[in-house]
Formats: structure tokens, sequence, C-alpha cells
């Protein structure tokens, strides 16, 4: 059905509504709410809703028992089609007002999904999409904002809080979440003949993961906070030691902050400690990362920082520095890098898990040592479709210090780990459609082991842990782009020092093995040359520009990847789902998803979430498998012992 333009909405409709609420006569009804805050666990709440129709019906509704009744009554109509901009924060929000998800008959959009299929690239909020795809530049949102800037003072000193959405004065707010509901219906309309006719698939299962993620995210994962404290306390008393030994080292009392006062830690090392400056950014500046920190230790004391650094408790890890630094009479002043760089370790930790945790961490009953953590899954932020995670980011916390030791199984429950065994790697392989490396695979040879003697033409058995590390890292590397220069720094940054002539000569030698790599990287860049982008078997497009073409096959891999895992997902979630399951869907973490699965009901479900994660029988050149693994106490690295592998496949 053709879209009725609108014009502007006529304010005093919205807000001076009388009379029964409308019956909407329009099939496409677009969504929106306004809140008092952006997360729904810690107090925020919606307090008005706004919608629109194809036909031209519109309003601006604050919220009453009513109101939210009747916005219920149209997620409940099946013949209804409803549309959102980001319409996981919205439906969550509508829980905490009393919605069941369950109860959702009416067919779900999301112009966010859309725009993120569509795979142009910049920014893909609203006001960005609008001003992209439909070219009106109009920022009706800098109004609100600016009323909060100018109010926030008085608003402060009247109401004891911080203003938000709620305080700012109708007629302007009014403008603002109408403008945002009548241009979610104008950019649908503008992306749905596309997104049916070349995305139909891949977008129906971004939006099942919406829902998939928000029952994810109100299910949370238990926490032992007493253990939160325990390790809290133990990095702040590990802190005061490593300043303490910084400042010894150092030889006088100095600050030190988070991430490090650049002009501060210049002083410190070029006064105090007398070093000249051996690492620079490519505009000059002094390097002060783990890459240019390490460039003043000797090689065996570098070795101590990489290899030792997680495992060791802190004061283990200061004595085996000085031990080692004593035995091999190294100048002392070097302890003052591997403390600087632990110390900067542990205070991220401190506050981006422990204080956060503390903070967000909702107590299951007053006075419970247990919490239940209610992470952010974002499926909708990355340019390749991969997860990415907040409050706190499950992506990329610590491997094996700290955080992994608070979180907790429910009781009655077995957490089960499904992760998709060397998916990249066989998604390489997959793209350079190569039989040899394909062969080799099946044979359950190691691939790394291969190339390093392809790369060093040593036989397997001279081939050093070293020479294995690089040709790991060059595997990667290659597929992910890199070219010599890139492949030495990143060699070198691994503590294994290598020139850009000798990563050359590996790389020429990897291409000489493997011919069919390059291939495919030539025909990823003839792709982008004649259509723009390049398209993944789940009919996903990533937009490279051609200057950045030596990433495509590196945004394929990484694309297919998380597409593997987002069907693999929805397919579970709805398993559990139409067979009422006990057992949920807790989390995803990079190629693994976490089911918590109830005793009663684990020996006939495991199987069946084998078989699900399964992409399907010839999809891929090379089989796609997935190991499962069990957690009886917390949730750890593989390398603890509560986690047992079953070392089952699918």
């Amino acid at each position: 059905m053709k879209l009725i333009p609108m014009g502007e909405p006529a304010l005093h409709r919205i807000l001076k509504w009388k009379g029964p609420l409308p019956k909407i006569k329009g099939e496409y009804v677009a969504l929106d709410t306004e809140t008092t805050g952006l997360d729904p666990f810690h107090g925020g709440r919606i307090f008005c809703y706004q919608y629109c129709t194809e036909l031209g019906e519109h309003g601006w509704l604050p919220k009453t028992p009513e109101t939210t009744e009747w916005v219920f009554s149209i997620l409940r109509d099946s013949r209804k089609k409803v549309i959102f901009q980001n319409g996981k924060f919205d439906l969550k929000m509508m829980v905490f007002e009393g919605f069941d998800l369950k109860d959702l008959r009416a067919e779900f959009h999301d112009t966010l999904a859309m725009g993120m299929i569509m795979a142009e690239l910049g920014a893909h909020d609203l006001g960005s999409m609008v001003r992209r795809w439909l070219g009106i530049n109009v920022d009706v949102k800098a109004t609100a904002s600016a009323w909060i800037r100018e109010n926030k003072r008085r608003l402060v000193a009247e109401l004891g809080r911080d203003p938000n959405y709620s305080d700012i004065p109708n007629k302007i707010m009014g403008v603002y979440a109408m403008w945002d509901v009548v241009h979610t219906l104008k950019l649908f309309y503008y992306f749905r003949t596309p997104i049916e006719r070349d995305f139909a698939k891949l977008y129906r299962n971004e939006c099942d993961l919406i829902l998939c993620t928000i029952e994810m995210e109100l299910r949370g994962v238990l926490i032992d906070m007493d253990k939160v404290a325990s390790l809290k306390k133990q990095a702040v008393r590990d802190l005061r030691l490593l300043a303490r030994t910084m400042q010894e080292t150092v030889g006088r009392d100095f600050i030190i902050k988070g991430s490090g006062s650049k002009k501060d830690l210049l002083k410190v090392i070029t006064v105090d400690l007398g070093w000249q400056i051996l690492a620079r950014t490519d505009k000059g500046n002094p390097q002060f990362d783990e890459f240019g920190m390490l460039r003043y230790l000797q090689n065996s004391l570098a070795s101590i920082v990489r290899e030792q650094g997680e495992m060791l408790p802190v004061d283990q890890y200061i004595s085996a520095l000085r031990n080692h630094i004593q035995e091999n009479r190294i100048d002392p002043k070097q302890l003052f890098a591997p403390c600087l760089l632990k110390w900067r370790e542990l205070d991220k930790m401190k506050t981006t898990y422990y204080k956060a945790t503390q903070r967000d961490a909702i107590p299951e009953f007053k006075g419970s040592n247990r919490a239940v953590l209610h992470a952010k899954f974002n499926s909708l932020t990355a340019i390749t479709g991969r997860f990415s995670s907040s409050g706190p980011n499950l992506q990329n916390i610590p491997r094996i210090l700290g955080p992994r030791r608070y979180f907790m199984v429910r009781p009655g429950y077995i957490n089960y780990h499904f992760d998709y065994s060397q998916v990249e790697l066989r998604l390489g392989i997959h793209y350079a459609k190569d039989d040899k490396m394909k062969a080799a695979l099946l044979r359950g040879e190691d691939l790394h082991l291969q190339t390093a003697v392809e790369i060093f033409g040593k036989p397997q058995d001279k081939i050093t842990k070293e020479e294995r590390k690089k040709a790991k890292q060059i595997n990667f590397g290659i597929w992910y782009g890199s070219g010599p220069p890139k492949v030495a720094v990143t060699l070198t940054k691994m503590g294994l020092p290598t020139s850009v002539d000798q990563a050359k000569m590996y790389v020429e030698r990897y291409h000489a093995a493997r011919p069919l790599v390059r291939r495919v990287m030539n025909k990823c860049k003839g792709d982008l040359l004649r259509t723009g982008y390049v398209q993944n078997e789940y009919g996903r497009r990533f937009r490279v520009p051609l200057k950045m073409s030596y990433k495509a096959l590196n945004a394929l891999i990484q694309g297919c990847a998380a597409d593997i895992m987002k069907f693999a997902m929805v397919r579970v979630w709805k398993f559990l789902k139409r067979h009422a399951t006990k057992s949920k869907l807790i989390m995803t973490i990079h190629d693994e998803i976490v089911v918590e699965i109830h005793k009663s009901e684990e020996k006939w479900l495991v199987p069946i979430i084998k078989k699900l994660m399964n992409p399907g029988d010839g999809m891929f050149f090379v089989p796609i498998t997935c190991e499962v693994e069990r957690t009886f106490t917390y949730w750890s690295a593989k390398s603890n012992k509560s986690r047992k592998c079953l070392k089952d496949e699918c």
C-alpha cells in the first residue's frame, strides 16, 4: 500500500487528545517510545508512545494504563505489521511495562536491521540514515538536547537529579517524538522493496535475532558478588604493590593514572630512567602501549612478560621478574615496564569489570550474595555482522585473570558451551577452495605446522614452537589482508622479531605453496570493482573502499562466521521456545553460544542443539564443526578444570 504523506504532525491533536483511543485502520504501524533512561534494570521507564501508519494516522500519547494497553493490543494483532528503529530497545522497555514477548503476534520489522543489511558505509542511527537515504537534513533532536543543556542547572536544583527527556515541554518533545516515528515509517518504505528482493531470509533472521537477544538479556547470568568483592579487594592490593614497586624502581613518588599520562610517562622514561624513546607511532609520537614498553626490555625478560604475565599472581610475578633480572645481571630499572603494563591491565579490570559489576548486577533478593548481570548483546553494530556486548563487554573479558571466576551456574542447571571449531580457518579454506588444505584438515593435521613447513622449508619434526607461532599468524594475517610490513610489525609485537624483508619472503613462499589463496583475494578485488561489495553465502554484502580492497576477504570470512552463529542462535532459540523448555540461551561469545540446560533436559536436549548448530550439509567446502563443553561451577576459559570437554563434534 502506498504511504500517504503526512506533512507536519498536528501538534494540537497530538498533545490534547480527548475521547477514546483511536482504532488503527492502517496495516503498517511504526511505533516508538520515549523513556526516562536507557537502562530498564536501573529505573529507565517509558513516559510516552508515538505511532504513525501508512494511512497518515498518527499520535503522541503520554503513558497511562490505557495507552499502554492500547499499544500492546497493536503488538498482539496478527493483522498488523509493526515497525521500529532499534526495536530491541523499545520492546525490552515494554516488557518492563508488562508486555510478554510471547504475545507478539504482529509482524515485527526494524529499520536499523534493514539499514545494516543494506551495507552502506557510515552511521546507522535514525538521523544519519534519514540524511543518507531520504535526503532530509533536519536535526530535531538538537532542539531537545539544547533545552536539556540550558535548563540542567535549574532542574537539578528543583528535582535533585539530572534532567531527562520526560522533563522537556510537550511542545518541543512532541515534535521530536513524532519526527522519529514518521521517518522510521518512511525509511521502512524506502528499504522494503530491496530487502524483500535481495535479503529476505537474512533480514527475517536478524529480526528473529533481536527477539532472541532481548530474552537473553532479560535472563542474564548469575554472579557471585562475594567473589566480585574479593577479586576487587585483591586487585586494589595488587595495584598498590605494583605502584610501590614502580616508584622504588624510578626512585621517587609519582602519580600513576589509568592509561598513563603521556607527558608524565615521557618524563619518567627519559629523565628518571634515562632511556631513549625506542618506539613511535606513525605520526612520530612516543609509543607507550605494550609493544612500545616491551621494546625497553631484554628479550628474555620480555618473554616472561608475554608467557607468564597472565598466569602468575602479582606478587609471584614481581618476584619472578626480580629473580630473572638479578640472575641475568639485567638493569634493575627494566622492572618498571612490566609493572606498568600489569598495573594498566589490573586497573582496567577493576574499573571495567569489578566496579561495573558491583554497580550493574541486580541482587536475587535483598541481602543475597548472588546477583544477575544483564549484559547487552548487540547484533546490529559491527559492519561484519559480528556481535558486540556491553555492560560488561563479554567479547573482551580477560582470558585467564579475574572476572571469569565470578560467573556462576544457576542451581539445577549446567552451562553448555557450543563452540565452532576453527571456524575462520575453515572458512578461509572454503573461500580458497583449496583441496590440499581441505584434505589436511579432514585428516586432522595441524595446518599451522604445515604452513611452517612450507615457508621455512624444514621437516615437521624440525619446526620449532616459535616457527609454528609465526606460521599461525601468517596464515590468518594473509587472509585478513596483511602485507609484508604489517606481518613484520605483528610478529615483532608478538615477541617474534621479523624484518620486512623476512616477512616478504614468508608471504611469497606462502603464496607459492597456496596459489588459490591469492586467486580468491584477486576475485574479491574484482567483485569490489564490478559491484562495490563482496557477498557471503547468506546474501550479506560487505562494502569495502577500493583502497582497502585487501580487507575484502577478511570481511567475507568474519562476516560469514558471524552469520553461521546468528542463524544457529535463532534455530536453537526457536526450538527452546517451541518446546517450552526450562533450558535457556544466555549468551554468545565470539564463535560460541552458551545454553543454560536444566539437568532434567540434558540427555535429550544436548544432541538436538548439536544438530541445530550445523549450518547445513554441503553448504561449505569444508565441514563447519562444533565442539561441546560443559561448566559445572562457573563460566570460564577452556583451561579451567571446572570446564569439561565432551570431545563431541556436530
